[in-house]
């Protein structure tokens, strides 16, 4: 199967980085990152089994916290 590679760095704050098979309050998380700490990346690899539209989350660890980050993502099949 194909899997998704995410790399999530935050310059100023606590990153995460998850993916979601939907968009909705009942949407599964399929796998994520969240290191701990400001500026940690946040790195996975996650198997992706079913084809369909998935939706990628970038958030922050704490309320209202926000700004820049630097995210790859790379598919291998």
């Amino acid at each position: 199967g194909d899997a998704l590679a995410l790399s999530l760095a935050p310059q100023a704050h606590d990153g995460a980085v998850y993916l979601l098979d939907g968009c909705s309050l009942t949407a599964a998380c399929r796998g994520g990152a969240d290191a701990l700490g400001v500026g940690a990346i946040d790195a996975t690899t996650i198997a992706i089994t079913t084809s369909g539209t998935y939706y990628l989350v970038v958030d922050a660890s704490a309320a209202g916290a926000a700004g820049c980050y630097a995210l790859a993502v790379a598919i291998t099949r």
